[in-house]
């Protein structure tokens, strides 16, 4: 059955890249909105209403079906989507919506065509399942950016559920994308992330992020950060340590190996400390970190501004849209922050000026003793004229 858009919605379609109370959209997307809504975009000429625009209503599910430029795209109203995901021969995951290809088997659920033994795909259509178990055995900063993942699942209407080291439970805590943490038995299908190769393609500058939503089907998602939710009472915890009155900058002085340890944060904070405040996020009590990882994340959230080893509280700040400074040395910085808008990478140079080598140490160094020629090339003027560009 087909309809026209009802005369209190129009379809609008974005100029330009930018931030609306829809999220962040991109030139060409199409977003349904109000007419009310939307007269205060196109007023601004941030937007227009594209001519032959369709709707088709498909049974109770209410799937919005928009045929635009000889393209199908199928849209949920105020509901999760529940179309199949990765198949590839019959649907493609295109931002906030769907390229269908046939029309035919739309809302039925179909066997997916996977390209990678990550998966475990059903022998039969009719085990097809609205579940996913995401399994890794990375580290905290890794398993933080996967939870992309079970954002861009949920989005399109699967459930998720993690398999992960125990110590890493707690970053998925207050997640209303995850359902459950280490699950005593997995259903539906299986993504076992450690059996897709990711290391040697970040080495040539490929984020990882981006290698597993395009093994699993999904490279044109939009969800490509990650996500975190700090709860009610850890933010009131974090409002009684970061001032209101203040700029507040957290440094996060630690990283995993001491060769990703840039050298010269004593001195850094010297300099901020004269008008601003600073936060040591990694500050150790007694050999132990004065916060908790669940407090860290709800004080990255409420800082102005945080500047971080290559380490898990680059991806926090990532994740709660923070404005950070990233220090690189012998990993590509821009690689690693692309998917965070608001953070600066600051690459240090080879002294034989050659891109980041990725852990090869060309230089020569102990990774595991000291850091390297490459991370303390960067300068701690460099770090305060970034700040200073940041803050105006």
């Amino acid at each position: 059955m087909t309809n026209k858009v009802s005369d209190q919605t129009v379809i609008v379609e974005w100029c330009e890249n930018q931030e609306t109370p829809y999220g962040k959209v991109q030139k060409g997307d199409l977003t349904e909105t109000t007419k009310l809504e939307a007269k205060t975009f196109l007023d601004r000429g941030l937007c227009f209403i594209p001519e032959s625009v369709s709707v088709m209503y498909l049974g109770s599910r209410a799937l919005y079906v928009y045929k635009y430029r000889r393209k199908k795209y199928v849209f949920h109203k105020n509901l999760p989507r529940i179309v199949p995901v990765v198949v590839a021969w019959e649907l493609k995951h295109y931002r906030q919506a769907f390229e269908v290809r046939p029309l035919g088997y739309l809302g039925i659920p179909i066997r997916p065509t996977v390209r990678l033994g990550g998966i475990v795909e059903p022998e039969k259509r009719e085990d097809l399942k609205q579940h996913y178990t995401i399994r890794y055995n990375g580290n905290f900063g890794d398993v933080l950016r996967a939870t992309c993942l079970a954002e861009t699942l949920y989005k399109i209407g699967y459930t998720v559920s993690f398999k992960v080291k125990p110590k890493m439970v707690e970053l998925f805590d207050n997640n209303p994308y995850i359902v459950s943490k280490q699950p005593e038995e997995t259903t539906g299908l299986t993504i076992n992330l450690d059996k897709i190769r990711v290391f040697s393609l970040e080495a040539k500058n490929v984020l990882r992020t981006n290698t597993w939503l395009k093994e699993i089907g999904l490279e044109d998602s939009a969800f490509r950060k990650p996500s975190y939710f700090p709860t009610s009472a850890e933010l009131e915890y974090a409002d009684g340590i970061v001032k209101k009155d203040k700029f507040s900058i957290g440094l996060s002085t630690i990283a995993s190996v001491p060769g990703k340890t840039w050298p010269y944060f004593d001195e850094l904070a010297k300099e901020l400390k004269r008008n601003s405040q600073v936060i040591i996020l990694d500050k150790m009590v007694e050999r132990q970190f004065r916060y908790t990882l669940r407090q860290l994340g709800a004080i990255i959230s409420k800082c102005d501004l945080v500047i971080t080893n290559d380490s898990l509280n680059l991806h926090l700040a990532g994740a709660v849209d923070t404005p950070c400074i990233g220090l690189f040395g012998n990993t590509h910085g821009k690689c690693m922050v692309q998917s965070y808008p608001f953070c600066i990478a600051l690459q240090g140079k080879c002294k034989i000026d050659k891109p980041p080598c990725w852990y090869s140490l060309s230089c020569g160094k102990d990774y595991f003793e000291d850091a390297l020629p490459c991370v303390k090339a960067i300068s701690v003027d460099t770090v305060i004229q970034t700040v200073n560009k940041m803050r105006s």
